[in-house]
């Protein structure tokens, strides 16, 4: 994770505290004149930009705890393909839980309305979430309280750098988030997030990608940006767009690796070899052309709409010439 991220992350996540515990924290910056010379203060640290103000408050409530898993949902807005999680998704953290006897960083979840099945919901920690039911164990969870908008940009920060988590799901995410929370101004959501505007406009494109295609990816991590302008080329054409979801349909039943998805929908693209015929030889309702492409000859035949007795007779005339000068010449 980068140093940015991390001081963003560090002021919006306060660290486990301990199991049924609860602490109070003060967060007073030093006055300047108290600061090192030459120490930059954090992105968050100061109180003139968006995520400064939001994590500013003097004191927070933590608790963290044990609770069963079955009882927390994921939040809407979550980023995660919950369904995708999977044993080998999950593999370094299963590992980590059975290696240190518990799990050490807690699952941010904020309390569900009264008479809701479910007590909490997740806003972080899905994969922890995933983990600890599929070992049977409790979940350590941090409650707290945050808005949606809070929550979406707590989730963002902690996954950004992530390599487990997809850009496809990013991107779904932030397709979401765009009118909830940015009035749908592309623009100003990539400068809030601090994403290139171009990089961030490829990422949204990601969610034009047709469901089918997505489900030939064995592993969706391996859908990335750069796939979706492949996708979206290869594409263009209505027929070869055809092709190409044809041959997705049929990955889908054993998906494949990401690398071998977009050679395979090249492919698909590409069709037939594209078939040059030479010029006509006509023999009256017949025309006969030579096919470059497989060397084959070819007969076109103009049919009347109705065929009386003296068109049948005109045709096998015609045919009886053609066949005539296809035996005079040489093979």
């Amino acid at each position: 994770m980068s140093q940015k991220n991390k001081d963003r992350l560090a002021m919006l996540k306060t660290p486990a505290a301990g199991l049924a515990e609860k602490t109070v924290q003060e967060h007073s910056p030093p006055p300047a004149a108290a600061r090192p010379s030459g120490v930059r203060r954090s992105l968050l640290a100061t109180q003139d930009n968006p995520l400064g103000r939001m994590a500013s408050g003097k004191q927070r409530v933590v608790q963290t705890f044990l609770h069963d898993p079955a009882s927390v949902r994921l939040w809407d807005g979550h980023n995660r393909d919950y369904e995708r999680l999977s044993e080998n998704r999950c593999r370094d953290l299963i590992d980590s839980f059975k290696r240190v006897g518990k799990q050490e960083f807690p699952a941010i979840v904020r309390k569900c309305e009264q008479g809701e099945k479910f007590e909490y919901e997740l806003i972080c920690g899905a994969r922890r979430h995933w983990t600890a039911t599929y070992l049977g164990w409790e979940l350590l969870v941090e409650v707290r309280e945050l808005t949606d908008r809070q929550a979406f940009i707590l989730q963002d920060i902690e996954n950004r750098d992530r390599e487990d988590i997809s850009d496809f799901e990013r991107a779904q995410d932030y397709l979401t988030a765009l009118p909830k929370y940015f009035e749908n101004k592309q623009s100003h959501m990539a400068k809030f997030l601090e994403i290139d505007k171009s990089n961030f406009g490829k990422l949204l494109e990601l969610n034009k990608v047709p469901s089918i295609v997505v489900s030939a990816y064995a592993d969706i991590r391996e859908l990335k940006t750069h796939h979706g302008s492949v996708i979206r080329q290869i594409m263009d054409d209505p027929a070869a767009k055809r092709r190409v979801l044809d041959r997705a349909k049929e990955l889908s039943e054993k998906p494949v690796s990401g690398k071998q998805v977009i050679a395979e929908l090249k492919k698909a693209a590409q069709g037939k070899p594209l078939v040059r015929r030479s010029r006509p030889r006509q023999f009256g309702s017949l025309a006969l052309v030579r096919e470059s492409a497989n060397g084959k000859l070819a007969i076109d035949c103009q049919l009347p709409t109705e065929l009386d007795a003296a068109a049948i007779k005109d045709l096998k005339q015609d045919f009886d010439k053609l066949l005539t000068t296809l035996l005079k010449t040489p093979a």
